[in-house]
């Protein structure tokens, strides 16, 4: 027995289930459980059917704190055995059970009512006999193709203008033609035809096979299927446009538009040889396309319908302009041939939209440069230039505004990229001081704009010798030059204190020898001289401070640690800052506001003695004038005691505590606390006594204490226990248990509802795994008499299968393909299942029939059972014992087919050319396989829905 054994994080998967019953109905959906519960292919038999887990999507993560619990199901399907579909009442999002497959309980819609069923088959719906009614649909794909037919179907299934989306396009009911009675067997509901199929690039209804006239499935919409002949291959359509025929392009058109207004575009496209001729003219309401050339296409599929533009001509300046699409992108600008065309021209200023038929056309602009000058009603100036059309002004215009007004001074051609309404700002000449400045935007920028709508919508800003200050909008914002002293200045307290700095301030604000007074104190103007730094006016700088109480002077955080930043940016009584105090970063300024005072921290030892006998000790920083040796202080479980006093010089501040050590009373035992041993040596609280909260191993976990003797640790001895489960049925399970010494002893039973525990061993556990750990080692199955060993234990390594003791092991055994799952205290029991062979006929209504095998458990059928199907009846004709595990239980094969028109037996396609392969992996009424009817490979199977005819020659001889 090792103990070393490792932790397990047991996470949870989202299986995907069918269960098939016995009657023939089916329902599927979703279950939340342990990954390691179930794998794909999984069978859980019933009394009335069976459960298959056909996938599953592990999630990485416990799906419990989402509200999932293992054991949740939802059912997202019904079929019934006639093959019709019905919708469940709670969906695929809720659960119908929380208990695992089984416990499942919904209810389907069968046409009148909700009719429940679930919990493995004991309750099965069943369709009501609703009168049908004959629909006929059109589906049109996304890609533009249509496909019509009809459908029967019960009259409440849909009306007139009903619609269906699928992931390919949408179905339609376009009419309804009312039966009044269900047809019962005279017309199988969900029998669904396909009338016509019509390509939309092509604009050509293509054949199709069954000549429109046959059923093309029998499931509804999404269940058809026929093939179209698209001119050179028969291609399958159908099955909500999943499946969808094209005819391959064969010809590049080039063509020309020409709009009403003179203006042309000319590119090429591809398509199909139906679509034009040289020469064709198609109008639209703003000009009309001419085919010029025709060609012979030999590139892919995908580019049908792909339109080029080649080259845009404007009329009114007689220039040739590229495309964007096709010159600088190199792509397409329509995907839907002419009339989906839509590109851009380069007009000389920016990309100008065009196409779709002459809705949108490009047009050649020309702009100029201006140069301009705007004068303000109060003398300030500043001047710059305007990208605008040629047209917009000449030199000498003037442009009034209600703070001035703006000249045009110069105008010359434009070749750039920037667009009419850019506007520049170059100067600003300052009336009051005499002084030109340049503009940020033009000279820090690097001549960027400072506006794009024209004159007007100029914004920029000059430095006035303090700050940027802002300027434009037609002289709204005018700037003016200030000139800013430094000036040095002590605040002193009412109390003593003081501090010192630096202000940015306007010369003519203050002057050596003022002094300006607070609620707290006054400031005293010491220095003033002349300020060439880059920070503006109100910036404040403190360097040093004195606190009275002490007689120490302290440099500050913001000149000394964050390298003489300013402290301020409001001038005085906005300066805020920081002095190291001995135990903290004390705050002061805002004219006296805030004043900082200087403390002495010393080190305390401490023991903390709980009411209960158990103790812990550490240390403490405090004021030295807090505490002295000796002194207790009581709490309502204990009291500390100080039983030392020392100088401190850490950087640990006031109020931190650690502990170092713990004494439990009643194991007499001593403990190196978490905080202080493993994670060296940090505090364990901030507060003082009765913030501190730590940890001591006590054996089993991490046991919590302090808070002043709120929490108490208390030292615990695991044990080793090895124990046997034994069932009410006979089988029996043993394993181990880590376990407190007090819970059990040898000879000791605990009973269940399925059977009862008992103790056989009970050792010394010096291993990592915690109290309740449980392995499962071997399973003893009764029925066949055989004894098995455990997954946990024998394939994942020795690793445990529950971590709540008794009733919460969980694990599997290797069942003869599957691993089949026990524990919980008996709720879980292996069922060791016996594979056979089982050899089968299906003889369908139309006299056809087929024969195969089918891998399966012994108690699924026995020889001369029947199962009958909407299109025939299987018979089972013998069981042979087998212990094949290459396959799971379900597969099915198909050996030979008799075509009864012939009376010919034809080898199968999987079984017969391809050395066996299964034809099918759900039981019978999921094989699916193919036989060479003398022209083709024709389809059988799913229980008679697909049956092969073997075709004859004119003189009634057999083809092939």
């Amino acid at each position: 027995m090792s103990q070393t054994l490792s932790g397990d994080n047991v996470t949870d998967s989202i299986f995907t289930w069918t269960f098939t019953a016995n009657s023939g109905d089916s329902w599927g959906g979703t279950l939340v459980d342990d990954s390691s519960r179930y794998v794909v292919g999984s069978i859980l038999n019933t009394a009335a059917g069976r459960y298959t887990i056909v996938a599953a999507a592990p999630q990485g993560v416990d799906l419990s704190p989402f509200g999932m619990d293992e054991g949740w199901t939802a059912v997202a399907w019904y079929r019934d055995s006639t093959g019709v579909f019905m919708v469940t009442r709670n969906g695929s999002s809720a659960a119908s059970g929380r208990a695992g497959l089984g416990s499942e309980s919904d209810a389907a819609w069968n046409g009148q009512a909700w009719d429940s069923f679930g919990q493995g088959g004991a309750d099965q719906a069943d369709p009501g006999d609703l009168p049908d009614s004959l629909f006929t649909w059109t589906f049109t794909a996304d890609t533009g193709d249509v496909m019509q037919g009809t459908l029967l179907a019960d009259t409440r299934d849909w009306k007139p203008g009903d619609t269906l989306r699928t992931a390919f396009g949408t179905y339609r009911i376009d009419t309804e033609t009312a039966y009044g009675r269900d047809l019962g067997s005279a017309g199988l509901e969900g029998t669904i035809t396909i009338l016509s199929y019509t390509d939309f690039f092509a604009e050509v209804e293509f054949a199709l096979e069954t000549g429109s006239s046959g059923p093309a499935g029998y499931g509804g919409f999404g269940s058809e299927w026929d093939r179209a002949w698209t001119g050179s291959a028969w291609v399958p359509v159908g099955q909500g446009g999943a499946l969808q025929a094209d005819r391959m392009p064969d010809r590049v058109f080039s063509w020309r538009f020409t709009a009403n207004k003179g203006d042309w575009y000319e590119g090429s496209f591809v398509g199909h040889s139906t679509a034009f001729a040289v020469g064709d003219r198609i109008d639209t309401a703003n000009g009309r396309y001419q085919i010029q050339q025709e060609s012979t296409y030999a590139g892919p599929a995908s580019t049908q319908g792909l339109v080029w533009v080649f080259r845009y001509y404007d009329a009114s300046v007689n220039e040739t302009l590229r495309t964007y699409q096709f010159n600088v992108a190199g792509t397409a600008s329509g995907t839907r041939g002419l009339g989906s065309e839509y590109d851009y021209a380069w007009n000389g200023r920016e990309w100008d939209d065009f196409g779709v038929g002459g809705i949108h056309l490009a047009s050649v602009e020309r702009n100029n440069l201006f140069g301009w000058t705007f004068t303000a009603n109060g003398g300030d100036r500043y001047t710059g230039w305007l990208i605008a059309s040629d047209e917009a002004y000449a030199v000498g215009d003037t442009v009034a505004g209600a703070q001035g007004s703006y000249r045009i001074t110069y105008e010359g051609g434009w070749g750039g990229i920037a667009g009419a309404g850019t506007v520049y700002t170059t100067n600003y000449f300052d009336a009051g001081s005499g002084r030109s400045f340049d503009t940020y935007w033009w000279s820090v920028a690097g001549s960027q704009p400072s506006g794009r709508g024209g004159l007007g919508s100029e914004y920029d800003y000059v430095w006035n010798g303090s700050e940027w200050d802002d300027f434009g909008v037609g002289g709204v914002h005018q700037a003016n030059y200030t000139i800013n002293t430094l000036h040095a200045f002590t605040f002193t307290a009412s109390g003593g204190d003081r501090y010192t700095g630096w202000l940015v301030e306007d010369s003519a604000r203050y002057a050596v020898g003022d002094t300006i007074a607070t609620s707290a104190g006054s400031y005293r103007i010491t220095y003033e001289g002349d300020w060439g730094g880059t920070q503006g006016r109100g910036a404040i700088w403190t360097d040093s401070y004195y606190d009275a109480g002490s007689g120490r002077t302290f440099s500050t955080y913001s000149w000394t640690v964050a390298g003489a930043q300013p402290s301020g940016r409001g001038g005085f009584g906005s300066e805020y800052d920081y002095v190291w105090n001995g135990s903290e970063w004390d705050d002061f300024g805002v004219g006296g506001v805030h004043q900082a005072t200087y403390t002495i921290n010393t080190l305390h030892a401490f023991t903390f003695t709980a009411t209960s006998g158990d103790r812990y000790t550490g240390w403490l920083v405090e004021d030295s004038t807090r505490y002295a040796v000796g002194d207790t202080i009581a709490t309502s479980q204990g009291s500390y005691r100080i039983t030392y006093e020392g100088a401190w010089g850490g950087t640990q501040g006031r109020g931190t505590i650690w502990t170092d050590s713990y004494y439990d009373a009643q194991a007499n035992r001593s403990f190196g606390t978490y905080s202080w041993n493993v994670a060296g040596a940090q505090p364990s609280g901030r507060g003082g006594l009765g913030s501190e909260y730590d940890y001591i191993w006590d054996g089993d976990e991490w046991d919590d204490f302090g808070v002043g003797g709120i929490h108490q640790a208390n030292v615990t001895v695991n044990t080793l226990f090895g124990w046997t489960f034994t069932a009410n049925s006979g089988d029996r399970y043993t394993g181990w248990l880590i376990q407190d010494d007090t819970r059990y002893a040898v000879g000791d039973t605990i009973a269940t509802s399925q059977g009862s525990y008992r103790i056989t061993y009970e050792g010394a556990w010096g291993g990592s795994a915690g109290k309740n750990t449980i392995w499962t080692t071997s399973y003893f199955d009764a029925a066949s008499n055989r004894t098995f060993d455990t997954y946990w234990w024998s394939v994942a390594g020795a690793q445990p299968s529950g971590r709540g003791g008794f009733g919460s092991e969980y694990d599997y055994v290797w069942n003869n393909g599957a691993w089949d799952d026990f524990g919980v205290g008996g709720v879980h029991q292996v069922k060791v299942e016996m594979r056979v062979m089982v050899s089968w006929i299906f003889r369908a209504n139309s006299g056809d029939a087929y024969t195969g095998l089918l891998l399966e458990d012994a108690d699924t059928y026995a020889p001369g059972n029947t199962i009958v199907r909407a299109n025939g009846t299987y018979t089972i004709q013998s069981e042979t014992p087998t212990t094949r595990t290459d396959y799971a239980l379900g597969t099915v094969w198909t050996a030979a087919y008799f075509d009864a028109g012939s009376s010919q037996w034809l080898d199968t396609y999987y079984y017969g050319r391809f050395n066996g392969l299964p034809s099918g992996r759900g039981g019978l009424g999921s094989e699916y396989d193919f036989v060479w009817n003398g022209v083709t490979w024709d389809d059988f199977g799913v229980a008679g829905v697909h049956q092969a005819d073997v075709v004859r020659a004119a003189n009634g001889e057999l083809l092939g």
